[in-house]
């Protein structure tokens, strides 16, 4: 008998994949963490908080919309997920937008061409978003952390099925000035299960970076 391993050929997408997806490529290990996720989920949704919660839902095949600018020409663009391609796939002009769109999704790609640039984003280029995007699956923090001179904090949930406390542990310690807060009641999403704790840290990390007169824009 084939088993899926052996009938699927083709190499997995390792930048955004389905939960289910978990089950098929890591087999019973991965079915333990799909369902850790999900109990983590229902975790969150219950949440803890004393404030009132808005939750945001993404349905699937709903296009994300990234804005920026393109470092090799300076313009203002727009793109779905194809920024993550090999060769960014954008949008500058109502034209680009026209010849590969088309329907509802032509009409908000140019709304946003129109009305995002009014919000000053100059700091959001093609290879930052990228990169973002990937950090968690590609970004080697052994090699990155030692470099970061700033002072970083490092929020985790003390019932993270997600990430465990050993990885959790091994991320402060490679950044020098790293801070680490647990919220020992919630799971993954700390900033919906406890948002006013959450919140609260933020706040005291900002005013610390402040005090030290630390910019991020400068770093």
């Amino acid at each position: 008998m084939i088993s899926f391993k052996q009938y699927l050929q083709e190499s997995k997408n390792t930048h955004m994949e389905h939960l289910e997806d978990n089950i098929l490529n890591n087999g019973v290990e991965g079915t333990r963490d799909s369902i850790n996720f999900l109990r983590s989920l229902r975790d969150m949704l219950a949440g803890t908080a004393k404030s009132k919660v808005n939750v945001t839902v993404k349905w699937d095949g709903a296009p994300a919309v990234f804005a920026g600018i393109d470092p090799s020409d300076g313009k203002f663009f727009v793109a779905k997920k194809g920024i993550f391609n090999k060769n960014p796939k954008v949008y500058k002009t109502n034209a680009d937008v026209d010849a590969d769109t088309s329907g509802d999704l032509n009409t908000k790609l140019k709304l946003a061409l129109a009305e995002l640039p009014k919000l000053g984003i100059k700091g959001a280029r093609i290879e930052g978003i990228r990169d973002g995007g990937r950090m968690s699956q590609e970004a080697d923090n052994a090699k990155i952390g030692p470099k970061v001179r700033i002072p970083v904090l490092i929020l985790s949930g003390g019932k993270d099925t997600v990430i465990s406390p050993d990885m959790h542990g091994a991320l402060v310690s490679t950044f020098p000035k790293a801070k680490q807060v647990v919220f020992p009641k919630t799971g993954h999403a700390s900033y919906v299960e406890c948002p006013d704790l959450f919140n609260e840290q933020i706040r005291q990390f900002a005013y610390l970076c402040k005090s030290h007169k630390l910019s991020t824009s400068k770093n």
